[in-house]
C-alpha cells in the first residue's frame, strides 16, 4: 500500500489516541471514523477480515444478541434500542481497530505512546486543578465537603477521569518495567509518577484498587530480585500515600458502612431484580423503572446504576447477559495473555492489557464503567490495539510457516 494511503488509513487511530484524555465528544467522532474505515475495508479489501480474531468476534456477537433478546423481551418495561446501541457500540472497537490496523501493526505502539503523551499533559492540568481548586472548563469549584480538591481533568466526574488514569497508569508502568534503556525507563517512570499523583488527587478509590490489582500482574512479570523488590515496593508506596492526612481520611471513609449506604442498597436492590427476572433481565435503559419496584428501603444519593459492573450486566441482560459478558472478558484476556507470552518486542502491550483487564474488573466491583464512555472508549481502544498486534503476529507466523513448507 502506498505510504499516503497507509497514513490515511490509520489517521483515525492517531486522532482518537490524541483526543481520548481531553474530550469524550471528539473521542466519539474518532470512534465513528474508525468504524467507518473498518466498514469500508470490509467491502473493498478481501484480506481485511483476516485481521479479526474469530473468538472475539463470536463472543461480541453473542453479547449483542443476548442484549438484543433482553430488549425484545423487556415488557412490561420499555424496549430502549438506543440504550442497546449505547451499551455496545464502543465494544466494536475490539473488531474495528484490528481491521483498520491491518498489516500495518508498527503503528500500534506509536498510537499508544501518542495517547500516553496527551495523558501526561492532561495529568499536568489535573495537578494544576488540585492546587487551584477550579475547573475552568465547567466554571465550577472542585472543593469537596471534606476540604480537599478532587481533580477531574477535562471530564465531568472524578470517577470518569480516575477510570482513564487506571488504564493509562498500567500501560505506562508496563512500559517502565519492560524498557531496557535507562533514559526510556526514566521517562516512563516519571510519566507513571505524574499519572499516579493525578489519580491520588482525584480521590477516586475504585480506580486505585484497580491499579493495585493490575500492579500485581506487572510484578509477576518481573524476574528474580526485581520481583522481590517490586512486591516490597508496592505496599511501601501505598503506606506512604496513606501517610498523607487528606488521602488517609478519604480512604478510611471508604470503609464506613454509613458512607457506603447507597452502594450497599443498590447492590441489594440489583440482586433482588436479578432474582425476579433471572434469564434475560430488564433490558438496557430500564434500571430506573426496575428500582421503582425492587429497591430496598434506605438512603440513595443516586439511582442511576448498580454501582457494580457485574450486577449491572445481570439487571440489563439477566444471567445470560452476565455469563456472555464474562465469556467476552475471558476470551479477550486469553488473547492478551498470549500476546504477553509470544509477542516479542510487543509483549509489553499484552502484559499491560492483562493488567488493565484485571484492574478494570476489580474497580468494576465498586463502580459501573460500562456506561462511562470516557473509560470504555479508552479501554476497548487499547484492547483493540493489543488484539491487532496479536493477530498480525499470528498471521505473520502462519505466512512464514506456509512459505517454509513450499
Amino acid at each position: 500500500m502506498p505510504k499516503k494511503l497507509e497514513l490515511l488509513r490509520v489517521l483515525p487511530l492517531y486522532l482518537l489516541a490524541a483526543v481520548l484524555p481531553v474530550s469524550v465528544s471528539a473521542g466519539g467522532v474518532g470512534v465513528g471514523l474508525i468504524l467507518l474505515v473498518a466498514l469500508v475495508l470490509c467491502v473493498v479489501d478481501s484480506q481485511a477480515k483476516k485481521q479479526i480474531s474469530l473468538p472475539v468476534f463470536r463472543a461480541l456477537l453473542a453479547f449483542m444478541l443476548a442484549y438484543a433478546l433482553s430488549t425484545v423481551f423487556s415488557a412490561p418495561y420499555s424496549a430502549h434500542w438506543h440504550k442497546w446501541v449505547e451499551e455496545l457500540w464502543l465494544k466494536t472497537l475490539l473488531v474495528a481497530v484490528p481491521l483498520v490496523v491491518g498489516t500495518h501493526y508498527t503503528h500500534v505502539v506509536r498510537v499508544l505512546k501518542v495517547s500516553l503523551f496527551f495523558a501526561f499533559l492532561t495529568g499536568m492540568y489535573a495537578i494544576w486543578q488540585h492546587f487551584s481548586g477550579v475547573d475552568p472548563v465547567r466554571d465550577r469549584s472542585l472543593m469537596t465537603e471534606f476540604g480537599h480538591n478532587e481533580v477531574v481533568g477535562f471530564f465531568g466526574h472524578k470517577l470518569s477521569y480516575g477510570g482513564q488514569l487506571l488504564i493509562y497508569l498500567l500501560l505506562c508502568l508496563s512500559l517502565f518495567i519492560t524498557e531496557t534503556g535507562m533514559k526510556q525507563k526514566a521517562f516512563w517512570g516519571l510519566g507513571a509518577t505524574l499519572l499516579m499523583v493525578a489519580l491520588l488527587w482525584s480521590h477516586a478509590r475504585s480506580p486505585l484498587l484497580g491499579v493495585i490489582a493490575g500492579s500485581v500482574v506487572l510484578m509477576f512479570a518481573l524476574r528474580g530480585w526485581r520481583r522481590v523488590i517490586g512486591f516490597g515496593f508496592l505496599p511501601l508506596s501505598f503506606l506512604a500515600v496513606f501517610s498523607i492526612p487528606s488521602l488517609h481520611d478519604h480512604f478510611i471513609r471508604g470503609l464506613s458502612l454509613h458512607r457506603n449506604a447507597t452502594r450497599l442498597n443498590l447492590w441489594e436492590s440489583s440482586w433482588n431484580a436479578i432474582k425476579a427476572r433471572p434469564l434475560l433481565g430488564f433490558g438496557p435503559g430500564n434500571f430506573g423503572s426496575m428500582m421503582e419496584t425492587y429497591e430496598v428501603d434506605g438512603f440513595y444519593n443516586t439511582r442511576a446504576h448498580s454501582h457494580n459492573d457485574f450486577l449491572m450486566h445481570g439487571v440489563n441482560g439477566g444471567l445470560l447477559g452476565l455469563v456472555i459478558a464474562l465469556v467476552l472478558i475471558a476470551v479477550v484476556s486469553i488473547l492478551l495473555w498470549r500476546l504477553w507470552k509470544n509477542g516479542g518486542q510487543y509483549a509489553w502491550v499484552g502484559l499491560a492489557g492483562v493488567a488493565i483487564q484485571l484492574g478494570i474488573c476489580t474497580a468494576g466491583i465498586f463502580q459501573v464503567y460500562q456506561t462511562d464512555d470516557e473509560v470504555e472508549m479508552l479501554l476497548y481502544f487499547v484492547f483493540g490495539c493489543a488484539l491487532a498486534l496479536g493477530n498480525s503476529i499470528k498471521n505473520n507466523k502462519l505466512d512464514q510457516a506456509n512459505g517454509d513448507s513450499i
